[in-house]
């Protein structure tokens, strides 16, 4: 029989072990504490692994042989936990992203007594023509969204049940996006928290301004993008991906620095979801394809 366990903090970490154990602190100092920490490693080659075992005592791992992304990530941490516990939310979260001491609590108290069936999170937005703006409240509580980033996100296990997992085969980005889409499309709840003794410092260790890092997430930014616009249809969300996309090509042409690289990998994102080309298809490191087996 598995043992109940209200909150499972599900963490997804790649080669930033130093910044893994800056995150376990913030999530060690929270005012209420989840049940279970439970860090997806997705093929570490830097020592998370040992540094992990040194903390067996109280945290749980799931080391994966290669870095499937985050979505997959979570996907596979949230197995793990249903598996073996009876879990009623998932605090999900990314290395790099530091709560302070008032956010699961905070999460936590808003639905005490309720069922939260779907996802709150504490960054949510609303689409105008494709693009995301952010929601900025003038009151304190729950606003619906169109998108959360599920960083930090509490979600319901009941939701999980009715529009399954994450998908695996994004990558990276947009996995947030998709996931929210199905659940609006259930008719669960989609929401974002306002609360002014809420802080989440995120580091965005990988989308620095300007880096080459804007090449790779331009590509798979506009792949996933196209993927789940094949999956899920409609000829307004056609002309707002294109409308969309338009608006970064046109950006990354005259803007910035990588121009010719950010431009090139935008397109061939455009293409590659036309073909439903999904995984990993690009090294971040080294902006190589990578082929598909």
């Amino acid at each position: 029989m598995k043992v109940s366990k209200q909150i499972a903090c599900i963490i997804v970490t790649f080669n930033r072990v130093s910044i893994l154990q800056e995150n376990l602190k913030f999530i060690q100092g929270q005012e209420i504490n989840p049940d279970i920490i439970l860090v997806v490693n997705n093929g570490s080659t830097d020592g998370t692994i040992a540094f992990l075992q040194t903390q067996e005592s109280w945290i749980y791992a799931v080391n994966l042989p290669v870095n499937v992304g985050y979505g997959a990530g979570l996907a596979a941490g949230i197995d793990y936990a249903r598996e073996n516990w009876e879990i009623e939310y998932f605090w999900l979260m990314d290395d790099d992203s530091f709560p302070n001491s008032k956010v699961l609590s905070s999460l936590k108290s808003e639905v005490e007594g309720k069922r939260l069936d779907g996802i709150l999170g504490v960054t949510g937005f609303r689409l105008e023509r494709g693009i995301p703006r952010p929601i900025r409240q003038a009151d304190q509580g729950i606003s619906n969204a169109d998108f959360v980033l599920v960083d930090n996100a509490l979600l319901s296990a009941s939701a999980v049940t009715q529009v399954g997992n994450f998908r695996t085969d994004l990558f990276m980005m947009c996995e947030d996006y998709e996931y929210c889409f199905r659940l609006r499309k259930y008719g669960l709840l989609v929401g974002v928290l306002n609360d002014p003794l809420m802080e989440v410092n995120r580091k965005h260790l990988g989308s620095q301004s300007n880096s080459k890092n804007l090449i790779w997430r331009g590509y798979y930014h506009s792949r996933n993008l196209m993927l789940i616009l094949k999956d899920h249809f409609t000829l307004k969300g056609l002309i707002n991906y294109f409308y969309r996309q338009g608006k970064y090509l046109i950006h990354s042409m005259f803007f910035g620095v990588n121009r010719w690289s950010r431009t090139k990998y935008r397109l061939i994102g455009i293409w590659d979801g036309i073909w439903g080309i999904s995984g990993k298809t690009l090294d971040p490191l080294s902006l190589k394809r990578v082929s598909r087996n």
